[in-house]
């Protein structure tokens, strides 16, 4: 039997849109379910390298961003990253932006799609698994 004290704060839930609120020690309720709390995510394993699109030599200090994570290229122009973040909804995209200023040459900004294969299975709840992309070019033309 529930105490008044989970009967109210139920109640509560209830008023302001909670409606999984765990008021019995995170238990399942026959009339909720189960509490679940929390996001979808995955691992993302990228590397690759950002190069000058007209002497294919690697361009340093380029912000590579990807779901909200950035990493900069190296003075060859080689990067990686590994992040756990939401999964890619329909397609996955690396921005590429010159940061540094005219210090390597001044280049464009670029958009570039990604389809990194999944090389681990989730575990059928939050986690969505492990995906993995190497060897992304990044070609970024020179501003005139």
């Amino acid at each position: 039997m529930r105490s008044p004290v989970q009967i109210a704060l139920r109640l509560l839930g209830s008023i302001l849109g909670m409606g999984a609120v765990a008021c019995d020690g995170g238990h399942s309720s026959p009339l909720y379910g189960a509490p679940t709390y929390g996001a979808p995510y995955a691992e993302y394993k990228l590397s690759g390298k950002v190069v000058d699109a007209g002497t294919s030599s690697g361009i340093p200090g380029i912000a590579l961003t990807f779901q909200g994570s950035t990493v900069s290229s190296g003075p060859d122009g080689a990067w990686a990253m590994d992040i756990t973040t939401l999964p890619c909804e329909s397609a996955c995209a690396l921005s590429a932006k010159d940061t540094d200023g005219p210090s390597h040459g001044s280049y464009t900004d670029l958009d570039v799609a990604l389809t990194p294969t999944q090389s681990s299975p989730g575990n059928g709840a939050w986690n969505q698994g492990v995906f993995e992309q190497e060897n992304i070019q990044v070609s970024l033309v020179p501003k005139p």
